[in-house]
């Protein structure tokens, strides 16, 4: 047997121990504080290095703060704001910080702030469950933090799994201190989304509960949280929702490397290649001990969750469907699965490997960022030009073309200067503006947008802004009346 392989075989050991204790004391050496201030300078570089962010639902965000001021300011007839206990907390954060820095920087400024509440959050969970410093995996870390889930911009999803990452973090150490202040997280994360906190508490549960038994008995308590899963899965059917075989392929989490285009196969390729590995390697090596770590428990409740729970779920107080639910739960198992590398003591080549690909993964991101603020300036331009307060939509989508639908860049641009009728958040009434029927500011159904407007008024003008050459950037405007537009429909 090599020095490796004895290495993990008594990380094997240790990965049962950990278990049956409740955290771990992390002394904060002037060191480590240089450290964190400079990988967290790091990480938010992402956030800087164009002129936009450009993260799918987020110039929806910040536009939607924008009507909000038009509400008060009684200037949007036929919207209005909802009282409502969810989904709102990252878009006060914009507001607020739009009123103090305005809406440019309140981007910046917030989406800094959320990925640096995500990633150390998850850092702190990770090192809290290995008993050790997470450094060895914060090049994964670090690809989670600016994968799907910020790509697609759901920055409310964002920040309830970043305080619910803290709050679980906090309740591992099971102090009754710690417990005072997570509480208070997990109610600030059910304030931006529900699922996230409602996931930590299930996780903390399963966690007080494998701690009281005794090893033999913990195949039983996986067997039943699969069988809670099963139920959940029932209901949500029951309900309409959709479920669709090839979301498992989600559920690893390995999947948030892979975005815009084929380049970044590289990248996925290679994390799943080497987290196969690893695991293989400690299933052979440590056989009965595997089924000891919490962290891998939960990283297969999670994966299995991802697999079982419909992929859109269909809630009857909502006028959409709520999507993208593998990829969200993927983007939490891969946590635990952070977790789980963690306790083993990787390989230097190991750890070499994961900031290599690191390396590429933001390469690719930097050229695909850079790319997508060429639209935004061409959509900017476009606007520039019309008449102030004409009703605009937008077809956009990248990599040009049948990539991601990137339609909300026209919302950002329209800030002050048009109105995105499409704008998405309305007519879901998942969020706190809201559309009434018949209105000429928003979409207030997800039936044809056209259509809508049109209905609203007969004898009105809607321009569409659309990709028309060989690049992405090269783009179209054309004017809609309801005859064009429902010739555009057939």
């Amino acid at each position: 047997m090599s020095s490796s392989e004895i290495n993990t075989v008594a990380s094997c050991h240790s990965v049962a121990r950990r278990e049956v204790h409740h955290g771990i004391s992390l002394s904060l050496s002037k060191g480590y504080v240089i450290t964190f201030a400079l990988v967290s300078v790091l990480m938010v570089i992402p956030c800087w290095w164009q002129p936009h962010i450009e993260a799918g639902d987020l110039p929806s965000h910040i536009y939607n703060v924008w009507l909000t001021q038009l509400i008060r300011e009684h200037k949007a007839p036929g919207l209005w704001i909802a009282d409502q206990s969810t989904n709102f907390l990252f878009d006060s954060l914009l507001g607020w910080l739009a009123a103090k820095a305005g809406m440019a920087a309140a981007q910046k400024i917030a989406v800094s702030l959320v990925v640096l509440v995500y990633f150390w959050a998850a850092f702190a969970l990770v090192s809290v469950i290995a008993r050790k410093p997470a450094f060895s995996v914060m090049a994964f870390l670090a690809i989670l933090a600016y994968g799907t889930v910020f790509n697609l911009g759901l920055f409310n999803y964002y920040l309830a799994s970043a305080l619910s990452l803290a709050s679980l973090a906090l309740l591992w150490r099971a102090n009754f201190w710690t417990g005072l202040i997570a509480l208070p997280l997990l109610v600030l994360a059910w304030f931006a989304q529900p699922l996230p906190p409602m996931w930590a508490v299930g996780i903390y549960v399963y966690v007080l509960i494998v701690r009281r038994l005794p090893a033999r008995l913990q195949p039983l308590l996986l067997l039943l949280a699969v069988a809670v899963l099963l139920g959940l899965r029932s209901w949500l059917l029951g309900l309409g929702s959709t479920w669709d075989w090839k979301q498992v392929l989600h559920g690893t989490g390995l999947d948030q490397s892979y975005m815009f285009g084929h380049h970044f196969r590289v990248v996925a390729v290679s994390m799943a290649g080497l987290s196969t590995w690893l695991i293989l390697r400690v299933v052979r090596t440590c056989r009965k001990q595997l089924v000891l770590s919490v962290s891998l428990q939960i990283y297969f409740l999670c994966l299995l969750g991802s697999f079982l729970i419909p992929r859109i779920l269909a809630f009857p107080w909502y006028r959409a469907q709520f999507g993208g639910v593998p990829e969200r739960l993927g983007w939490l198992a891969a946590i635990f699965l952070c977790a789980f590398m963690a306790e083993v003591n990787l390989p230097y080549w190991y750890r070499s490997a994961l900031a290599v690909l690191a390396v590429f993964y933001f390469v690719f991101l930097y050229l695909d960022h850079r790319a997508m603020n060429r639209i935004d300036k061409n959509v900017v331009n476009m606007v520039a030009q019309l008449p102030s307060d004409q009703r605009v939509i937008a077809k956009l989508s990248y990599p040009w073309p049948g990539g991601y639908d990137v339609s909300a860049i026209l919302d950002r641009a329209c800030i002050q200067r048009c109105i995105s009728f499409g704008n998405y958040e309305p007519a879901t009434r998942q969020f706190r503006v809201r559309a009434a029927p018949g209105n000429s500011f928003a979409a207030w159904s997800d039936e044809s947008v056209t259509h809508q407007y049109f209905s609203s008024v007969p004898d009105g003008t809607l321009f569409q802004i659309y990709q028309c050459g060989a690049r992405p950037e090269e783009l179209c405007i054309i004017r809609l009346n309801r005859t064009t537009a429902d010739n555009l429909q057939r």
